[in-house]
């Protein structure tokens, strides 16, 4: 739990299945929102094992506490929690769903748990949530924020432009297998040797490795979690978000932001965020030859990363579009019109 003080003793209480930073977006938009008035629960806060286990006691658990004392507003930031808005629902309690990506699995969660509110982290998740048959007037986009990440000011003679780079948890889903599977292929047509880092932790390092393995002229370099991603990567021009799926898309925005030349799969949620960037160049995941096109584009615009006014511009399109401010105006907005007070 997020502080000493017990979960039922919160006006705004957050469920999410892990809230630990290094796992992502959701733990990093969570970590905003927490404060004195803010309460987590989440799988950890318990001795017992299996995930089930954990669900049924906590279930029971929200249930007597809720006859106790029970909060204003819960977030629910995770769908094993959706079945806990029937209990919140029943003691009038307000239940908002914070949807941070476009599920592909256990959609059904949302057809038979219901909440009073949904929030989207992007149109593209919007539209996701009208198809499982959530009402538009029932969901509230509030973009993701830039978290005010320093720049890290590029030393040009160090750039290596056959360095390529991501940044996320190591999950099947995030693509990357994909695109050391893409890289290996254009380095064999053009007979050149690639660097691949990617900055993140997770289930899929040993899966990453083997699969670097059968491409010769790919260098794998996993770095692990970092809290200042892009520090380590000053030497990389070159950004690739290989995502399968997207709710949002942190790592484009702090990607705009570096100043990175962004290769990102054509999704709708990076879409929204990188479409009007000079230096942001889309692909179609299954497609060798859309990679290697716009691998090709992104590295004919190489020059731009030396042109100031290019950099001014990207960064100040991120500041006024994902700002940490209009964010936290967006959330009073948000709790003032559905609990009447607000936090932030």
């Amino acid at each position: 739990m997020s502080t000493k003080k017990s979960f039922y003793n919160f006006s705004y209480l957050h469920l999410i299945n892990d809230s630990d930073v290094s796992r992502g977006g959701a733990q990093k938009i969570l970590n905003l929102l927490t404060n004195d008035d803010v309460g987590t629960l989440t799988l950890k806060d318990s001795l017992i094992k299996f995930k089930l286990g954990v669900l049924l006691w906590q279930f029971f658990l929200v249930f007597f506490c809720n006859l106790i004392n029970r909060p204003k507003c819960v977030f629910i930031h995770s769908r094993c929690y959706l079945p806990f808005s029937c209990v919140f629902r029943l003691f009038g309690v307000e239940v908002v769903f914070y949807t941070h990506a476009h599920y592909r699995s256990h959609r059904w969660l949302f057809k038979y748990f219901r909440c009073n509110h949904y929030i989207a982290v992007s149109q593209a998740v919007a539209v996701s949530l009208k198809k499982q048959g959530v009402e538009s007037s029932l969901i509230k986009v509030i973009p993701n924020p830039y978290f005010g990440e320093e720049y890290y000011e590029i030393i040009h003679d160090n750039l290596n432009y056959n360095s390529f780079a991501s940044v996320g948890s190591l999950r099947a889903w995030k693509g990357f297998k994909e695109a050391i599977n893409l890289l290996g292929l254009i380095s064999v047509k053009y007979d050149n040797k690639f660097v691949y880092s990617i900055v993140g932790e997770g289930s899929e390092r040993k899966s990453l490795s083997l699969a670097a393995d059968s491409h010769p002229n790919i260098e794998l370099v996993l770095r692990g979690f970092q809290e200042h991603p892009f520090e380590t990567l000053r030497d990389s021009p070159f950004i690739i978000i290989p995502s399968l799926e997207e709710g949002f898309g942190l790592v484009a925005i702090e990607s705009i932001f570096q100043h990175k030349i962004v290769i990102y799969s054509d999704v709708p949620a990076l879409r929204e965020i990188c479409g009007q960037d000079p230096l942001s160049f889309s692909f179609n995941i299954n497609s060798h030859e859309s990679f290697e096109k716009a691998v090709n584009k992104a590295k004919s615009f190489s020059d731009s990363l030396s042109d100031i006014k290019v950099l001014i511009q990207r960064q100040a399109y991120i500041k006024k579009h994902f700002g940490l401010a209009a964010f936290y105006a967006n959330h009073n907005k948000f709790l003032i019109e559905v609990c009447s007070s607000e936090l932030y």
